[in-house]
């Protein structure tokens, strides 16, 4: 199971790090948001996050829609 899940960066490029048996992954949060939206849908994680919580439930992520971040907006 995942122990903890952090927002970080790494060179300068915000990641997802996931926490299990002891050890991180970090995950650029296109590769993160491609993983949960398989298991969730499209909409279960904002791109990226601002902010994760542990809740007794799981985990509550926050943040800003499910842009990219570079100025590009779509919508309907």
């Amino acid at each position: 199971p995942v122990e903890r899940l952090e927002v970080g960066e790494d060179d300068g490029v915000r990641v997802l790090r996931i926490w299990r048996d002891g050890a991180a992954r970090s995950l650029k949060f296109d590769q993160a948001h491609r993983l949960v939206a398989n298991v969730l849908g499209w909409d279960a994680l904002p791109s990226p996050a601002d902010d994760v919580e542990m809740t007794e439930g799981g985990f509550r992520v926050r943040g800003h829609g499910q842009c990219h971040r570079v100025g590009l907006c779509l919508g309907d």
